[in-house]
Parts: structure tokens; sequence; C-alpha cells
């Protein structure tokens, strides 16, 4: 069994989004409930935090320096890692009061695609946009809680999560006009191990999930739907993972306080923190967006 680590021992109510930074040897991520965003660089061991008005739920790296671009509550804007300003860039659902956006990612060509989602968990009442020329284009729709999104190495296949469904989705993927061919289910997550939450993808193809309510990260085999390997997580609400590293092999983990007991927080006291495992396989890098 792999060692886990506690990296920021926090206190984060729905820790999400882990970004890398190689260039600042930095992984970022977010807390959705306290509209927080936060870096911690791993050289140094400093860690920085800003706040916002709005929940912010999605960091993207971008080809700008310094400079991140975040999906937050009514759309996405730009932040800049120097300072923390917050420029809003494209409002997205703003006549939905009840929404924001959730999880999303980069594709091969640069394009970023952001999903949204009810605060009351209105069933279907999300979807998953491409943000294109001409704005925000729904590309799935009628989704719940649009959550893991990952292409594979080649970029000919899209994986994604809507979490109630307990399942990922593959589609094929076009990469000139975005087509999406739905594949079909590849991933079915257990009731033991909760529900599918964020997502991240190796050098071999194979998928790793943090399981909300699972305790723990699981290694799937997109092609069979086996269960490779699962990591075991001092926290039962576990919410994303991201490789990073210096040689890509660090998996690093987000977790969550919200929904927990007060005998549950005693119990398991490093809900919220931000934890990492060295693994045997390179993650593949995310796509920055193209500004």
């Amino acid at each position: 069994m792999k060692k886990i680590n506690v990296l920021y021992e926090g206190e984060d109510m729905l820790g999400e989004g882990p970004l890398w930074l190689a260039d600042e040897e930095t992984v970022c991520w977010v807390d959705i409930l306290k509209n927080e965003v936060y870096t911690y660089c791993i050289v140094e061991a400093q860690m920085r935090s800003y706040a916002y008005a709005e929940p912010v739920t999605l960091l993207v790296e971008s080809t700008a320096k310094q400079q991140l671009v975040v999906a937050m509550k009514g759309g996405i804007g730009r932040i800049d890692l120097e300072t923390g300003q917050l420029t809003k860039l494209k409002d997205l659902e703003i006549d939905k009061p009840n929404s924001r956006t959730n999880d999303g990612g980069v594709d091969s060509k640069g394009r970023l695609w952001v999903g949204t989602m009810d605060l009351h968990f209105q069933e279907g009442a999300g979807s998953l946009y491409l943000l294109t020329e001409k704005g925000f284009v729904p590309k799935i729709e009628k989704t719940t809680i649009a959550n893991g999104l990952v292409w594979s190495k080649d970029g000919r296949t899209m994986y994604f999560i809507d979490s109630p469904l307990k399942t990922v989705k593959a589609y094929r993927f076009e990469g000139e006009n975005a087509s999406l061919e739905l594949i079909g289910d590849v991933v079915r997550i257990p009731e033991e191990l909760g529900a599918p939450d964020g997502m991240a993808i190796d050098e071999d193809g194979m998928l790793w999930i943090a399981h909300y309510g699972g305790y723990s990260v699981g290694k799937w085999n997109p092609n069979n739907g086996e269960l490779l390997e699962k990591i075991s997580v001092p926290a039962p609400n576990v919410t994303a993972c991201c490789f990073g590293g210096a040689d890509m092999r660090t998996l690093f983990i987000t977790t969550a306080r919200q929904e927990m007991s007060k005998k549950e927080l005693e119990e398991y006291p490093l809900s919220g923190s931000l934890f990492c495992v060295e693994t045997d396989v390179s993650g593949v890098r995310k796509n920055k967006l193209i500004n």
C-alpha cells in the first residue's frame, strides 16, 4: 500500500480543483464554499490564499505567465497570481440564480470546457460547455453534477463524470471541431466507494478517480472497468486529484469537511487537508488554455 502524506493540514469545507504549476513548482486548489483559492510552493513550503466574492470552482493554467483562468459562479475570470486580483472575462448562466460552475478542463487544442450545476442539485439542471469565439456552447446537456473531465494522451477520447450516475462516460473526441460521440460507460463506481468526483489520467491511460464518501482514490482501467488500485485517504470525502511534481508522479489529493458530523470530524480530523502520494506512473500534463 502506498504511503499517503499530508502536504498541507487545512480545514477546507469543499477543497477541489487541484492544479500543478510546473514552472513555479506549486500546487493550487480551491475551497468552493469559502470562496478561496490557495497556492502552495513545494520548494519554499509557502502557502498563499486569496478570497473572492463568489465561489471559484475550477483553475486552469493559461499561456499567460503568472495568470490562471478560473470558473466561478456566473462565468469565468482571470486571476493574477502576483496580486490575487480577479478580472471577470465572460458570463455563464447568469440567468439562473441557483446555478454555479463546477469542474472542467482544457482540451488538446487549448479550448476551455466548463460544467455547471444547480446549487440545490436539481437533476438535469446543468450542462458541460465549450468556450468558443461565439461564447459558451453546450456540448453535454441535462447533467446534474458535472465533475471529472480528462482526455486521453492522444486527445482522441474524452472521459466525463456526472457524479450522481456513479459512472465514467467515454466519448470519441474529434479535436478540430470538438465533436463528441458517446462510447458509453467505461467505469462504474460501487456503492461502498461513494460517488466519483474529480479525476486525473496517467501515461498508460488509466483513470485516477476521487471517491467522495469512499475514503479513497481509485486507479481504474477504462478498457475493462477494473479497479486496479485503491489509495486510502484518512478523510471520508475525497474530492479531486491531479498529477504533479518534477517527474509527474506525485498525486495531489483534495478533501472536504462539508456534510460531516462532529463525531466524524473527531474521527477524521485531517478532513479538509491537502494530501499527496508518490505513484509508480507519470500523469498526463494538463493542457494550457491558449489566450
